[in-house]
Formats: structure tokens, C-alpha cells, sequence
């Protein structure tokens, strides 16, 4: 490696950290002020669009599901070339699942306050309860089996 190539390397980093801390305070603001803090309260009040973190919810869990399979079929095949598939897969998976799960967090004004209402007064009816159950309970525990 030649010090041309270091650098880039330590740059890229650089930036990536950076973009992290500017997750973690976008984060926190929203945590403190609900979506009110980071413009997300009224469609088309500017901001990001909100129904973004709905439609990644569906692309992470239709990605899961997909990896889920693929690793299925190929642990079931016995086929020694697939096996490598499979140990890619599943962890994956796992991942789509995590991230949809935190998508659907995302998409709460308040995140913390939405998981403790959601095992204090919890509706079979709500679609968070029922997004969020299927993601965390069915997707993230059959994935781990």
C-alpha cells in the first residue's frame, strides 16, 4: 500500500465517522423533541419525507425474507457449494430484520416512549404493534433458529 492510498483510506474514514456523529445528534434531537425537531411533522413541511422510513421498513423486510429463503434452500440441499450461501445469508437476514425493526422506530415521534407504550398499552389493531411484532418476534427469533 503506498501512502496516496493511507490517506484516502484515513479520509474515508474521517467522513464516515463524521456522518455518524451527524446521525447520533439528528438522533438525540429527535429523541428529546419528537418529529417536530428534525421537520418531520407535517407532510410537505420540509425535511425529509416521512414515508421514506415506511417504505425501507418494506424493502428490509422483503430483502429478509428473501435472504431467509435463499439460506433455507441451500441448507437444505446439503450441497457442500451451497453451503456458503447459507452462512452468508442468514446473518444477512438478520440485519434486514434489524434494520426494518428500527425503521419502524424511526417512524415514532419518540422511539423510547413508543417501545415502553408498546408493552404497556399495546392494540393487536395498531399497525406499529403489528409491524413491530412481526419484525422483532417472528423474523428476528425464526432467523436465529
Amino acid at each position: 500500500m503506498s501512502l496516496r492510498d493511507d490517506r484516502a483510506a484515513l479520509l474515508s474514514l474521517l467522513a464516515l465517522f463524521g456522518l455518524a456523529a451527524l446521525g447520533a445528534v439528528a438522533y438525540l434531537l429527535q429523541l428529546h423533541q419528537g418529529d417536530v425537531g428534525t421537520g418531520m411533522r407535517d407532510v410537505g413541511g420540509g425535511g425529509a419525507v416521512w414515508g421514506l422510513y415506511i417504505v425501507m421498513d418494506g424493502c428490509f423486510l422483503g430483502s429478509g425474507i428473501a435472504l431467509m429463503a435463499a439460506a433455507c434452500i441451500a441448507r437444505f440441499s446439503r450441497d457442500d457449494g451451497m453451503e456458503a450461501v447459507a452462512r452468508i445469508a442468514m446473518p444477512s437476514a438478520m440485519a434486514c430484520f434489524l434494520a426494518a425493526s428500527l425503521c419502524v422506530l424511526c417512524d415514532q415521534g419518540r422511539p423510547l416512549a413508543a417501545i415502553t407504550n408498546l408493552s404497556l398499552y399495546g392494540r393487536a389493531q395498531s399497525p406499529m404493534f403489528a409491524t413491530f411484532t412481526a419484525v422483532v418476534a417472528i423474523c428476528l427469533v425464526g432467523s436465529l433458529v
